[in-house]
């Protein structure tokens, strides 16, 4: 039984020479697959800070005169024009890291909702129990990596913040 053993050992001798440099580059292309979806990752989390912080400044934009008459907060009008030009400004510092735009561009097409309080926030598509201000924006990113496997060169982030002010 041996001796079967073998002649059936001596005639495999070299296969896995062969496979070595296939599977060598398989394991390389999903490492560097894992390690794009990782930068996209964090590309997510920094664009989605820079809007939160903008929503959060203009969720601070409250009209004191209304608060003062009347005791009750509301947002300023120009909290949608605040929370635009913040972002246009946390942006601009990643501008580097947006595929085929601009800071600006991005910044400008943004959607933008400031809510009063009882009414519905179409971007975040429920009710709000005090003034809100959300925004969402679609930011194309590069793959890197991802276009080897296929996958598109250019990838669109689509993120939503929104900050609610508290009396």
């Amino acid at each position: 039984m041996t001796a079967a053993v073998r002649v059936a050992v001596a005639g495999e001798s070299g296969a896995i020479s062969g496979l070595t440099p296939l599977l060598l580059g398989l394991c390389l292309l999903l490492g560097a697959l894992v390690i794009d979806i990782n930068a996209i990752r964090g590309q997510r989390l920094r664009f989605g800070d820079a809007l939160e912080q903008a929503a959060v400044v203009a969720a601070g934009e409250i009209d004191a005169h209304h608060l003062a008459a009347n005791g009750e907060i509301r947002l300023a009008t120009e909290a949608a024009t605040v929370a635009r030009e913040y972002l246009r400004r946390n942006l601009r510092s990643l501008d580097g890291q947006i595929a085929e735009s601009s800071a600006e561009a991005v910044a400008s097409s943004a959607e933008i909702a400031v809510t009063a309080p009882g009414a519905f926030d179409r971007i975040r598509n429920r009710g709000v129990a005090a003034p809100t201000v959300s925004i969402r924006a679609e930011i194309p990113v590069r793959t890197g990596l991802l276009g080897l496997a296929g996958l598109p060169a250019t990838r669109a982030l689509r993120i939503t913040a929104s900050a609610t002010t508290r009396s």
